[in-house]
C-alpha cells in the first residue's frame, strides 16, 4: 500500500491514476481530502484490466470517473486548490490533470 499527497492549486483540473496493461491485475484507491466549496472529498476506485472489454473502473463517491482506453488512466475532474490523500494499492502513476 502507498499513499501520495496531491495539491491542485489554481492550475489543477483533476487527477489522473494509470493502472497497468495487466490481465486482472486489481488496483484500488481511497482519495480523502477537501476543497474550497462543498468540504470534504471522499472517493473509492478500483481498476483492472479485462483482455476482452479493455480497462474497467468501479467507483463510489459524487465524482464522475472516466477510464481512457488508449492510456490506462482513470480521471476524475476536481475543484481547483483541492487537497487529497491518496491511499492506493498498485497504481504505476498518479498525477493531477492540467
Amino acid at each position: 500500500m502507498s499513499c501520495k499527497h496531491i495539491s491542485l492549486g489554481t492550475s489543477g483540473k483533476g487527477l489522473a491514476l494509470k493502472i497497468p496493461k495487466v490481465s486482472w491485475a486489481k488496483r484500488s484507491a481511497i482519495i480523502v481530502g477537501c476543497d474550497n466549496t462543498s468540504g470534504v472529498i471522499h472517493e473509492v476506485v478500483a481498476a483492472h484490466y479485462d483482455p476482452g472489454r479493455g480497462f474497467v473502473a468501479r467507483t463510489s463517491g459524487t465524482k464522475e470517473w472516466s477510464v481512457d482506453q488508449e492510456t490506462g488512466e482513470v480521471r476524475a475532474n476536481f475543484i481547483q486548490s483541492s487537497e487529497m490523500l491518496i491511499i492506493h494499492t498498485g497504481f504505476l502513476d498518479i498525477k493531477t490533470l492540467l
